[in-house]
Parts: structure tokens; sequence; C-alpha cells
């Protein structure tokens, strides 16, 4: 059974062939034929903002590949909060430690609207001699990543922190970051909501990011790599 509620009740299906993401998904060596017998059994699946994918220790029959949107995976802690350990975005795979442990070993929850992919995990494990390079990197992707969350996100000045946390974001088709909320960020970056609020603040005052509608972002690159690299810029 799977955690958290779904938004629509009818899972949609498309052609595997025709997906936008098509080179950046664990399937994206398999030949066309191979590609339409796997659509037949992978399912569409939205979640919205607070949405559980899936929660530790559930059984890990599944694998999902992220196709739009952002996915937040976060371990309990001994007093009863919870700590962020990695985000997957766009072409990204959650579950991957299924294939090994046949659980799940984080909770898997959507910051953003986010549109995934179901694999059921006997189909991977039918098709790993096929998928073993693409496994592999998507392994390496992880691994990357969750460092990347713990070196970039965890240390440094608030103000650094939030800086990297809008570079490791990928934009949007439309070109603008989407930013969870506060209280997320917060958890994510080791900060309170009020600190990083004020940070964001200083950012749209220093012209370093630009708030076009709710929670969204158009960004300068190049001032935030400077902040991020410790540039003495006050916000």
């Amino acid at each position: 059974m799977e955690s958290g509620q779904y938004s629509g009740n009818i899972a949609s299906r498309m052609s595997c062939s025709c997906c936008q993401i098509r080179t950046e998904t664990l399937f994206s060596k398999l030949c066309d034929d191979e590609l339409e017998t796997a659509t037949k059994l992978i399912v569409n699946k939205t979640l919205s903002p607070g949405g559980a994918l899936y929660n530790r220790g559930d059984v890990g029959d599944s694998l999902y590949t992220v196709r739009e949107g952002l996915i937040k995976l976060q371990q309990p802690l001994s007093e009863g909060s919870a700590r962020i350990v990695n985000l997957l975005g766009q072409g990204q795979v959650a579950g991957l430690e299924a294939i090994v442990t046949r659980y799940y070993e984080h909770s898997a929850i959507a910051l953003l609207p986010t549109k995934l992919c179901k694999i059921p995990r006997t189909m991977v494990d039918s098709l790993a001699p096929k998928l073993h390079s693409q496994l592999m990197q998507k392994w390496h992707e992880a691994l990357t990543q969750a460092h990347a969350c713990t070196r970039e996100l965890g240390t440094g000045h608030a103000r650094q922190r939030v800086a990297r946390l809008f570079l490791i974001i990928s934009p949007s088709q439309d070109g603008l970051v989407r930013l969870f909320s506060r209280e997320d960020v917060g958890l994510l970056l080791g900060l309170t909501t009020e600190t990083v609020s004020r940070m964001i603040a200083g950012f749209k005052r220093k012209e370093i990011i630009r708030e076009v509608s709710v929670n969204k972002f158009e960004i300068r690159i190049d001032k935030l790599q400077a902040v991020s690299a410790g540039s003495d810029i006050n916000v």
C-alpha cells in the first residue's frame, strides 16, 4: 500500500519513447521495442506538496523517476524531528535502495507539485543486465547530491546556505526556480524559519533574486555564486 494521497484516482500511462526527459531516465539505453514493453507496466503519479510517496520502512516494491518537481528524502531523529538527507529533482530516481534492501530507507515527500513514473522493482530486476550502467549512474547521482546537501547546505553563513540552495535547485522549463516552504528550507539548511525569511528578503532587496509570483523566482546566478563563495554582500 502506498503512503500519502496522490492527486487523481486514475493513473494515466504514456509512451516512454515520447518522454521529454528520456535521455535522463533509467531506461535511456533501451531500444524502442523494450521501452514500449516497459510502458505497459509504468504508471504515472502526481503528488501535491506535502504528499508522501513512501515512508521509511515500507516494502520497496517500486522505484520512481521524477519527471517534474522536487522530492525530499528524510530520516527521523531521536528527539522526534526529521532531517532532510537529499533532494531529488527531474530525472533522478527515488527508492534505488529497494533494489538491494527491499525496503525504503527514507521517507520521500513532495516539496513541490511533482510528477513521477512508478516503475515496478520486479521489472528493474528482470532488466538489470541491460540497466547496469544507468543504475550505477543513478546511484552516483544520488550519492553526489546527498554529499552536496551535507557539504554545501550544512556549512557556512546563513546567506551562503540559502544562496547555494538556489543554485542547487534546477530551474523549471519556464526558467524560474520554484522554492518550497520556508519551514522546509529551514529544516534542510539547519536554520530557523525567521532566518530563512530574512535572507530571502535581503536577496530580493539586493536584486540577487526576483519573486515573480509566490515562491517562483528569477535568479542572478553570478550574484548567487558570489554570495555562495563568501562575498561580503550584506543581506
